[in-house]
């Protein structure tokens, strides 16, 4: 989902009466800016894939070995876009929550709200330990 437009469209399309009941996944910085208009139709959660958000903020391809050192979960800007999902989520009463590989949990928990929430997949936890660009599942 990148912007209100795109939630419109699917709220219209699936005849939602109770967006309350409904969330959004950012994963672009397009949906990063456009928070704040998704909020205010409704929603009640945000999730952030940050695999893919770190993807599209560096323009880093991390399935592609020779580009793949430009992937960096920790960079300025990933943290500072992060950072504004969970504030944004904050000022319209939703709780964020994270989706982290566990090698960037304390950099991420040093740096965004003590109240953010955090997710792990057992996928990334295995990527964790390997050196090599992580694999689609």
């Amino acid at each position: 989902m990148n912007d209100e437009r795109e939630l419109d469209q699917v709220f219209d399309a699936l005849a939602v009466e109770h967006p309350d009941a409904w969330g959004v996944f950012v994963e672009t910085p397009a949906a990063v800016d456009r928070l704040p208009q998704m909020l205010g139709r409704g929603i009640s959660a945000v999730n952030v894939g940050t695999k893919d958000l770190v993807q599209f903020i560096l323009a880093a391809d991390r399935l592609n070995r020779d580009a793949a050192h430009f992937y960096d979960t920790q960079h300025a800007s990933v943290l500072g876009a992060l950072e504004r999902v969970v504030r944004t989520g904050s000022a319209h009463g939703v709780r964020a929550k994270v989706f982290s590989l566990a090698q960037d949990l304390d950099c991420y928990r040093a740096v965004l709200p003590a109240d953010t929430e955090y997710m792990i997949c057992a996928h990334e936890l295995t990527q964790c330990t390997d050196d090599s660009p992580p694999e689609e599942p």
